[in-house]
């Protein structure tokens, strides 16, 4: 039988509470800029910021546009992988909350969008950059946290290895 401890607890807790605040965040978002933005029509709001609403049918940043069978099984295995990762991860904090920003960011473009509407909403411009929206944001620094975590562990992993000595004849 599965124990539940409190990291555990604290675990799934802020994995659930990080990708629901996402979510939230994202969709609020992208309904503003859908009821208030024209489609291409571009605000200038710094020099190298600017907001433009775009319909994006493939993933972040424009990648794989029209091919949703590709978008649906990356999307399945990714949430899966996630999952896996935070179930075996050792830091109950940093581990809810990198799988949490990797769900809100999976789940905002790849199945809520697609299932209301085909295609999702990007309308954050900046210079030479595909347009993007939050669901990219939080997918972005959540992978980037991931990776840190998996590098952390690995040189963690290399320090307690003991030196191996050459004592051979």
């Amino acid at each position: 039988m599965v124990q539940f401890d409190r990291g555990t607890w604290l675990k799934w807790g802020l994995m659930l509470g990080v990708a629901a605040t996402g979510l939230a965040l994202d969709q609020i978002t992208k309904r503003i800029a859908e009821d208030r933005m024209p489609l291409g029509q571009v605000y200038e709001l710094l020099p190298f910021l600017a907001l433009q609403r775009t319909q994006n049918t493939g993933v972040s940043f424009g990648m794989l546009q029209g091919q949703t069978w590709i978008i649906a099984v990356a999307t399945v295995v990714a949430v899966i992988v996630v999952v896996a990762f935070v179930w075996m991860e050792k830091r109950p904090a940093a581990a809810g909350v990198a799988g949490g920003l990797v769900l809100a960011g999976t789940l905002g473009n790849n199945v809520v969008d697609r299932l209301r509407q085909g295609y999702v909403t990007d309308f954050i411009k900046l210079p030479h950059w595909p347009n993007f929206n939050v669901a990219d944001m939080v997918l972005l620094v959540g992978v980037g946290l991931l990776i840190w975590m998996l590098i952390r562990s690995m040189l963690a992993a290399e320090a307690k290895r003991e030196p191996q000595s050459d004592d051979s004849p």
